[in-house]
Parts: C-alpha cells; structure tokens; sequence
C-alpha cells in the first residue's frame, strides 16, 4: 500500500469513506459468491465483517486514526478491493 492512498484515504470526509467502503463490501460480497474454498470463504467473511464495523465507527463518529491504519492494513491483505479503492479514490479526486 503507498503512503499516497493512505493519505488520500485519510483525507476523505467521513461520509465519502462510508460510500467507498460500503461499495467495497458490495464487491466482496459479490465476489465471494464464487468461493468453494472454505478458508477463502472465512476469510472474506471476516474482511467484510471489519469494514462493516470501521464503517458503524464512522457514523457512530467513534472512528480513531488507530481505526484508519488497520482498516487499510486489513485492505492490503486484499489486493483486489484494495485497487478498486484506489482506483475509486482516483475517480474522485478527478471530478
């Protein structure tokens, strides 16, 4: 993970942060349909899990910067939402 989408990331009003996320778990969900492997399944269970209590901190304004780096840290585990954060970031940052 680059030092630049953390930064980006931190710099999302809280609101954008929930959108991005909740597209996030969108996405995994969806890609977890596809998994057989019951390892892959708990894991992506659990990925979807933490950001979905990242993004309650948010709305509940509980979220810590502590909550920011491990949210991110969880994401680099998952390269492919990971992208897909940056590349969302990106797209906004472009409008």
């Amino acid at each position: 993970m680059t030092t630049a989408l953390q930064g980006a990331f931190a710099a999302l009003p809280p609101i954008q942060k929930v959108t991005l996320l909740t597209r996030l778990v969108h996405a995994e969900t969806e890609r977890a349909r596809g998994l057989t492997n019951p390892a892959e399944l708990l894991a992506s269970n659990e990925l979807v899990h933490g950001i979905t209590a990242y993004v309650c901190a948010i709305l509940d304004e509980r979220r810590s910067p502590e909550q920011d780096v491990a949210i991110l840290q969880a994401l680099a585990a998952a390269p492919h939402l990971l992208a897909e954060l940056d590349a969302r970031i990106k797209e906004q940052a472009a409008d």
